[in-house]
C-alpha cells in the first residue's frame, strides 16, 4: 500500500494565481494513482525541466498508422504500449541549449508489474517509436527492468531522425512479468529545428511513467500538464506469444480502508479499478463482505472507460459486527454484464478499523515544498496559519526537497524524499495524515475545520530526553489502543522539526503582481512588495528571493513508513510503554538553537500507511504528551540527584531506569521513598522515573 498514492479530494481549491495551482472537487473518493516499483535512480527522478518551456504543435502529428506500419496483420491485444496515440495529438517539444558536440539523449517508457503479467510467455519482437530532430548517432534500443535498474536487453540500431522507426529485435526479449522500462538512447547534434522533443506528444489523462526522459540524469516529465494535455513518449512493442490482453478486463487495483464508529451512519470507502482490456468498459457488479456481512452494487458509466482508464467507485459498505480490525473483500464479479477474461485480479482487501467510542485523532498535514518553487511562500503563510490556530487539532510538518540541482535547497531533507515522492502531485502540495493528498496548503486552512471531530483507535504520547549533550535525542514512547490489536499491525515514524529558520532565501512568484492576482488572498499580499534579497535573469524574465521564517521544518525521519519500530500486540485499554529509541541530531541543526526543536511521533496503520495519529513534543521535553499536544504534569514530581557513580531519587511509588546512551538497561529498582540507583560505570546516562503516572528524566555524565 506504500506505493500507492490514496486521493480523496475533500478540500477545494481555486487558486489561479500560477501554473502550479491546483483546483480540486469536493468528493468522497478520487482516483488512485500506481506507483511502480523504481530503481532508486528513478525514484528520485525529478518532475521538472531544467530548461525551457514546452512548445505545442512545432511538428506534424505522426498518424498511429504510420508508427505501425510492419508487414502483416497486427494483433492489437498483442502490442503493448499506453496508448498515446490518437491522430489528434499534437507533438511538444522542451527546448534545450544542447553543446556543439554529440549529447547523450534517452526517452523511455515504464510499464507496471500489472500490465506486464498481462503478456509473460510472451517477446518483444518490434519496437516502434517517433524520434527527436536532429543528427542521431550511436543509437540503440534497450528494455530495464524496474527491479534491478539493470539494462537487461540491449541492440544498437540505425535511427532516422523526425520519423517513426520500427527496429526488429534480435534475440527478442522475454517477458517475465516484472515491471520494465523501454526506450531508446541517441546521441543528438545539429538540430534540423530549434529544441527536442522532451516528450513526443500529448495525453488527455497523466500516465505514470509514460515519458521519462534522461538529460544529464532522468526526469519523469509524464505528469507535466500543458494546456489541456500530458506528455507521454511515443513508443510501443509488438510481441508474440500466447498471452495477451483480453477483451473484458477490469482491474481492482487498490482500496481504501474504513475507520469509523459502528454507531455512526453508513460510511463508504474507495474502491479504484483500471481497465486493461480490448474492450472499453460500460458497466460493471461487485461485492462487498467483512464479518459475514455482505452487500453488493452496479457502476453503470456515463462515459466509457478507455484502456489503461482509471475509476474510482464510491461503496457504501456493510458495517462488522463488534469493534475491532476487520479485513473486508472487495470483488468485481462483472465487467459489461459479462464474465472478465483475467477474474484473478478482480479482488482486493479492505483494511476496516471498527470502533466503539474511539479518541480524538490528532491530524498531520505535511507539506512539500522547495525553496526553489515560487509559489511555495504561499505553502509557507498556510502552514503557519494551520499552526498558530489549529495547534490542539493539526500536527504541520513542512518537507523539502531539491528541484532541478542537487544541492539547490538548503532545507533539504533526504531521508524524508522517499515519502515526499509517494505523495506529491507538485509544488506545492500537501498531504493530510497521508490520506488525503493533493491538498493546497495555503487553502487548507479553510478546510481542515472539516477533518477535525474524526476519531481513531489509539492515544500517544511520548516523552523525549536531550542525549549527548545534544547530539542526538532519546524518545520514549507510550501507546493506549481502544480495541485489541495483533503484533506488528501499526509502527511509529519519528520526526524532528526546527522552527525560526532564517537567512535562507525563498524564491518568491509573487512579487511585484497586482491585486488582481491574488483573488482575494489578503495575507498573501505583503509578498507583493517584500524586499527581495536577491534576483536572477532566466531566459530575459527576472525572478526575487526573499527571506521568511521557516516554521516546521522536517530535518530528518526515522522509519518514515513506520515499518521499522513496529508496534507489538496490544490489548484495548492497556498503556504501553516501548523501549526508548535514540536518534542522532541531525548536523543541520545547531547545537545552540535546541530550543526551536521538535520531536513528533506518527503511529502509521501498517495495512494502508495511513497516519491514524500523532504527538509532539518539544526537544528534551520531559513529561507524558497526550492526544491533543498537551502535556500532563504531575502534581507530586519526584526529585532526582547526581551523586557519585548514581543518581539519587526521592518518590512516592515510583519505577527508575538506568540507560547508556544507546538505549542499554543498566539497572531498575522501585522507588517508596529515597532511593540510591548506580550507573557501574563512567561515561554518560541517562536515568527515567515513572510516578504518578508521568514520566521523567535527566542525563548526566559521571
Amino acid at each position: 500500500m506504500k506505493k500507492f498514492l490514496l486521493l480523496i479530494a475533500a478540500v477545494v481549491v481555486t487558486m489561479t494565481a500560477s501554473a502550479q495551482s491546483k483546483t480540486f472537487a469536493k468528493s468522497q473518493v478520487g482516483a488512485k494513482v500506481e506507483k511502480q516499483k523504481l530503481p532508486d535512480f528513478l525514484l528520485k527522478a525529478k518532475t521538472e525541466l531544467p530548461f525551457g518551456d514546452f512548445k505545442k504543435g512545432l511538428v506534424a502529428t505522426p498518424k498511429k498508422q504510420k508508427i505501425q506500419s510492419r508487414e502483416g496483420e497486427i494483433d492489437e491485444s498483442k502490442v503493448l504500449d499506453l496508448w498515446c496515440w490518437a491522430d489528434s495529438m499534437a507533438s511538444i517539444q522542451g527546448l534545450i541549449n544542447m553543446p556543439s558536440s554529440a549529447t547523450e539523449l534517452r526517452w523511455g517508457v515504464s510499464f507496471s508489474e500489472d500490465l506486464m503479467q498481462k503478456y509473460i510467455g510472451n517477446t518483444i519482437d518490434q519496437i516502434a517509436f517517433y524520434t527527436t530532430p536532429g543528427t542521431l548517432t550511436n543509437c540503440s534500443v534497450w528494455v530495464m527492468s524496474l527491479t534491478t535498474g539493470q539494462v537487461v536487453w540491449q541492440q544498437a540500431c540505425s535511427l532516422v531522425e523526425f520519423d517513426a522507426n520500427i527496429i526488429a529485435c534480435e534475440n527478442p526479449y522475454t517477458i517475465t512479468g516484472e515491471p520494465i522500462m523501454v526506450g531508446y538512447t541517441a546521441y543528438v547534434k545539429s538540430p534540423s529545428v530549434k529544441g527536442y522533443p522532451v516528450a513526443s506528444c500529448v495525453y488527455p489523462t497523466s500516465v505514470d511513467g509514460g515519458a521519462y526522459f534522461y538529460y544529464g540524469g532522468w526526469i519523469n516529465t509524464s505528469t507535466m500538464f500543458y494546456e489541456d494535455c500530458y506528455a507521454a513518449n511515443y513508443i510501443q512493442c509488438f510481441t508474440n506469444g500466447t498471452a495477451g490482453r483480453k477483451n473484458n478486463d477490469l482491474t481492482v487495483i487498490g482500496t481504501d480502508g474504513l475507520r469509523g464508529e459502528l454507531s455512526a451512519g453508513n460510511q463508504q470507502f474507495g474502491a479504484y479499478v483500471r481497465n486493461y482490456g480490448m474492450t472499453d468498459i460500460t458497466s460493471f457488479d461487485y461485492t462487498y463482505e467483512v464479518d459475514g456481512n455482505a452487500t453488493s452494487g452496479s457502476v453503470n458509466l456515463t462515459t466509457p472507460l478507455g484502456y489503461l482508464g482509471a475509476k474510482a467507485v464510491a461503496v457504501t459498505a456493510v458495517k462488522p459486527n463488534s469493534k475491532g480490525i476487520y479485513n473486508g473483500t472487495f470483488t468485481v464479479t462483472k465487467v459489461n454484464g459479462g464474465n472478465d477474461g483475467a477474474a484473478e485480479d478482480n479482488v482486493a482487501p479492505v483494511p476496516v478499523v471498527a470502533l466503539d467510542g474511539g479518541v480524538k485523532r490528532m491530524n498531520v498535514i505535511e507539506e512539500w515544498s522547495s525553496t526553489e518553487c515560487g509559489w511555495c511562500p504561499r505553502g509557507i503563510v498556510g502552514l503557519d496559519k494551520i499552526k498558530n490556530n489549529y495547534k490542539n487539532d493539526v500536527i504541520p510538518i513542512s518537507v523539502h526537497t531539491w528541484m532541478n540541482k542537487q544541492g539547490e535547497d538548503p532545507l533539504d531533507v533526504p531521508s524524508y524524499e522517499e515519502v515526499l515522492l509517494t505523495y506529491y502531485r507538485g509544488f506545492p502540495d500537501a498531504a493530510i495524515n497521508r490520506e488525503i493528498t493533493g491538498v493546497d496548503p495555503y487553502a487548507a486552512y479553510e478546510n481542515l475545520p472539516s477533518i477535525f471531530n474524526q476519531h481513531c483507535e489509539a492515544t500517544l504520547g511520548l516523552a523525549t530526553s536531550d542525549e549527548d549533550m545534544g547530539a542526538s535525542v532519546s524518545i520514549t514512547p507510550s501507546i493506549e489502543f481502544n480495541i485489541d490489536v495483533p503484533a506488528k499491525l501499526y509502527g511509529l515514524a519519528y520526526v524532528i522539526t526546527e522552527d525560526n529558520i532564517t537567512g535562507v532565501d525563498q524564491l518568491n512568484y509573487y512579487y511585484g503582481k497586482p491585486d488582481s492576482y491574488f483573488k482575494g488572498a489578503d495575507d498573501l499580499k505583503f509578498l507583493q512588495t517584500v524586499t527581495p534579497t536577491d534576483q536572477k535573469a532566466v531566459s530575459g524574465t527576472m525572478y526575487y528571493y526573499y527571506q521568511p521564517t521557516f516554521n516546521d521544518i522536517a530535518r530528518t525521519i526515522d522509519s518514515p513508513w513506520g515499518d521499522k519500530h513496529l508496534l507489538p500486540a496490544c490489548k484495548a485499554g492497556e498503556k504501553v510503554t516501548l523501549d526508548p529509541v535514540v536518534i542522532e541530531m541531525p548536523s543541520s541543526i545547531e547545537s545552540s538553537k535546541t530550543d526551536d526543536v521538535n520531536v513528533t511521533a506518527l503511529l502509521i496503520d501498517q495495512r494502508t500507511g495511513v497516519i491514524v495519529t500523532a504527538s509532539r513534543v518539544k526537544f528534551g521535553e520531559s513529561g507524558w504528551a497526550v492526544g491533543i499536544n498537551k502535556v500532563e504534569n504531575a502534581t507530586d514530581e519526584p526529585v532526582i540527584e547526581v551523586a557519585e557513580g548514581a543518581f539519587n531519587v526521592t518518590a512516592e511509588n515510583a519505577t527508575a531506569k538506568v540507560y547508556t546512551m544507546d538505549g542499554k538497561l543498566v539497572t531498575s529498582a522501585t522507588v517508596k521513598g529515597s532511593a540510591s540507583i548506580p550507573t557501574f560505570g563512567n561515561g554518560a546516562y541517562i536515568i527515567r522515573v515513572e510516578a504518578n503516572g508521568q514520566k521523567f528524566a535527566k542525563k548526566a555524565i559521571f
